[in-house]
């Protein structure tokens, strides 16, 4: 599979996504992360899927792997991820700082 097929799936697979589809957006996330173990594009659409099939535990097992990536772009998707996280009752891990308070994201918008 070359980079141009990869890229075409991986954009059939956000339409599939942005349908509703996402059991079979997912399972299309999970073929490319096979041949892309550490995109972080696919980790984040792999987290939004489980989020939007109501499986928070595996949202936030991606946002940790997006947060332990060496990558200023990997950390903003993954303030985005906990974001959305929140959004739907959870807590994702990092939310809260020692004191209790949830910290300030920068690039959430």
């Amino acid at each position: 599979m070359g980079n141009e097929d990869i890229r075409l799936r991986y954009e059939q697979a956000v339409v599939l996504f942005r349908n509703g589809r996402y059991h079979e957006a997912l399972a299309a996330f999970e073929r490319l992360s096979h041949k892309r173990p550490t995109s972080k594009r696919i980790l984040y659409h792999r987290a939004l899927c489980h989020l939007a099939l109501g499986d928070v535990d595996a949202a936030r097992r991606f946002h940790d792997e997006l947060s332990g990536l060496r990558d200023d772009s990997a950390h903003k998707l993954a303030a985005l991820l906990r974001r959305r996280i929140r959004a739907a009752g959870g807590a994702a891990s990092g939310d809260k700082t020692p004191s209790g308070h949830t910290p300030d994201i920068e690039g959430s918008r």
